[in-house]
């Protein structure tokens, strides 16, 4: 859902920096791993307790993973390993987010129950990636679902930035497990229509 319209609005909207960057010959590859670098970095300061500076870091990380897509639409520059690195890199990012929240609970709570339920929360996430690339395999299409990943970006944005880190760890289970729900559902159904 976000994924569409942020997108599309970024594209327009970033093109004057696209421009520039495009001139500097920088390519959309080179900020992709820039802006999964720069996740490694919100990890350790989640890990470390510092809400902030790992919601800031990675809002401009999330700035730049529009930048590389406005960059390669803009100029024509898509290709098929700039999506796959795309994809790959957003799984690194994603591990380093999640994982910095389980150290983090399991340092500084008592009990398993925070470190487990983000450790579940990363298996939503990285399930919704597995279910559409695995449909896309054997259906043309399976971008359906509640909540894509910037969606749960958005999520873990606001539970960084406003302080309420574990609504937001339940509320990411919740909508990744019916984004996979719906990605099954959804597939079940192309494949018995023939599709």
């Amino acid at each position: 859902m976000l994924k569409s319209l942020i997108g599309h609005t970024a594209s327009k909207a970033l093109l004057p920096v696209s421009q520039v960057v495009y001139r500097l010959r920088i390519t959309p590859n080179q900020i992709t791993v820039v802006g999964m670098l720069l996740t490694l970095i919100v990890g350790v300061f989640i890990w470390q307790g510092h809400w902030l500076s790992a919601g800031l870091v990675l809002l401009l990380s999330g700035l730049l993973d529009l930048l590389d897509g406005s960059l390669a639409r803009n100029f024509r520059m898509e290709t098929r390993f700039g999506a796959f690195l795309d994809s790959t890199c957003d799984r690194v990012s994603d591990s380093a987010i999640y994982l910095g929240l389980a150290f983090y609970y399991a340092q500084n709570e008592t009990g398993l129950l925070w470190p487990f339920l983000c450790c579940i929360a990363f298996l939503g996430a990285f399930m919704t990636s597995y279910a559409r690339a695995r449909a896309e395999c054997l259906i043309l299409r399976c971008d359906v679902g509640l909540a894509e990943r910037p969606e749960r970006i958005v999520l873990i944005l606001a539970g960084l930035l406003f302080g309420v880190m574990k609504p937001a760890i339940v509320i990411l289970i919740v909508v990744s497990t019916l984004t996979v729900l719906q990605r099954i559902g959804h597939t079940f159904r192309q494949l018995r229509n023939g599709k």
